[in-house]
């Protein structure tokens, strides 16, 4: 069976902040040229953090969308993969088989404490495109003697076919 899940968020409010960074980072540097202005180095320092990031939010969040697909291969377990789009660039970020998917658990406080827990040396990887508001997943995957912990947004079918093994 194969299955693919391709969410796209309108991401409101990560657009919102990176227009009120880039809002932020215009107005310290105006400010920075006003006449008898204390510091006028510091606050364009200030001013070009913001710009940094807003530019962090948009390349991070705005501008990657993500699809997450389960694939059958010939002989061997489906594969789960996860694809990022990027402008016009498309690339596989993870593929795994889905009998490497350990646990899955949603992620809300409770997870987070518990994951700040089991951490401890392992790899984390975010794969969602938002920092807001959506159903988001942690995935516990164990491939070739690795143990790593991928983030993702996911509905119930693919959520159910994650942990039907």
């Amino acid at each position: 069976m194969n299955y693919e899940y391709a969410p796209r968020f309108p991401k409101k409010k990560e657009k919102l902040l990176a227009y009120g960074m880039l809002g932020l980072a215009a107005l310290l540097f105006v400010t920075s040229y006003l006449p008898n202005m204390p510091y006028p180095g510091m606050i364009q320092i200030l001013g070009l953090g913001a710009l940094v990031a807003m530019i962090m939010i948009f390349s991070m969040c705005i501008a990657r969308q993500y699809t997450y697909s389960i694939e059958e291969r010939e002989g061997a377990a489906p594969d789960f993969i996860i694809t990022e789009h990027y402008g016009m660039r498309v690339t596989v970020v993870c593929r795994v088989a889905v009998t490497s998917v350990m646990t899955v658990m949603p992620w809300n406080d409770e997870a987070k404490k518990s994951f700040a827990a089991t951490k401890k040396g392992k790899q984390a990887y975010i794969y969602t495109g938002v920092l807001f508001d959506e159903v988001q997943y942690c995935l516990n995957i164990e491939e070739d003697g690795t143990d790593f912990f991928v983030r993702i947004c996911a509905d119930e079918t693919l959520v159910r076919l994650l942990t039907s093994h």
